[in-house]
């Protein structure tokens, strides 16, 4: 069970580049490894079938995860966006792609002045209340964070043009990561509406998923620092560990 934990928990030792890869590691990582070693404590290490009831910690642990990689999604982008309003001399120097957004975006309001927001100084003020947006209750274009819809949602919030070409490590390109975490998703989709999918979902499922969620996390912050830098010259910062 130690080994377990201690394996779920290597990561969490890290330095975070910005404050939603910090909460990340400081606070879902916690609550998720929490309910995997419960399941460890109630189910013990032997091998063999384990009893039905028990799998309800595993499904919660799967959705947990899934919902705290969309919130850290969100909270990243949001991140990019104050630091990209902060930083950015000027609104020429903005990425592509989040310029071409921003112009659709406000040609598609009702009011035909709304473009004009963007004049001076004013796409600072746009900036922000993007990333208020993307945090708040009201923005619902990330409620399946797979990997396409992941990388549409940086493009169009950031102008990151494909933040999953990071998602590499050892023996893990980028085709197979992307393909775990669409998996994982579709995992998470069959809890949620029928509870569990036929050949149920196991501790396995659990601390796999949260390894995959940590290290596409870690991958992610460090990709939108590197845009960050490459943009306005300074990037997130690198938070250490909460020392307890």
């Amino acid at each position: 069970m130690a080994t377990t934990t201690n394996a779920v928990n290597a990561l969490n030792t890290e330095t975070a580049q910005g404050h939603a890869h910090r909460s990340l590691l400081d606070d879902a990582v916690p609550d998720v490894s929490n309910l995997i070693e419960f399941h460890a404590k109630e189910t013990g290490s032997a091998r063999g079938r384990r009893r039905p009831d028990i799998q309800i910690v595993s499904r919660s642990a799967v959705v947990m995860t899934c919902a705290y990689w969309e919130a850290f999604c969100e909270d990243l982008a949001a991140e990019a966006l104050q630091h990209l309003a902060e930083h950015t001399l000027q609104g020429t120097a903005l990425p592509k792609e989040l310029k071409k957004s921003l112009k659709r975006s406000l040609l598609g309001e009702q009011d035909e002045l709304a473009i004009w927001s963007l004049a001076d100084d004013g796409w600072r003020t746009v900036l922000r209340s993007r990333a208020q947006l993307l945090v708040s209750d009201d923005d619902t274009s990330l409620n399946t964070p797979k990997s396409r819809q992941v990388k549409e949602f940086f493009q169009r919030n950031v102008g990151m043009s494909d933040i999953t070409k990071h998602w590499c490590w050892h023996k893990n390109p980028q085709s197979r990561t992307t393909k775990r975490l669409d998996e994982f998703v579709t995992l998470r989709g069959s809890i949620a509406h029928r509870g569990s999918p036929q050949e149920g979902v196991h501790k396995r499922h659990a601390t796999d998923g949260l390894d995959l969620i940590q290290r596409l996390a870690a991958k992610s912050a460090t990709a939108v620092n590197e845009f960050l830098v490459d943009h306005t010259g300074s990037g997130l910062p690198k938070l250490e560990p909460v020392q307890l």
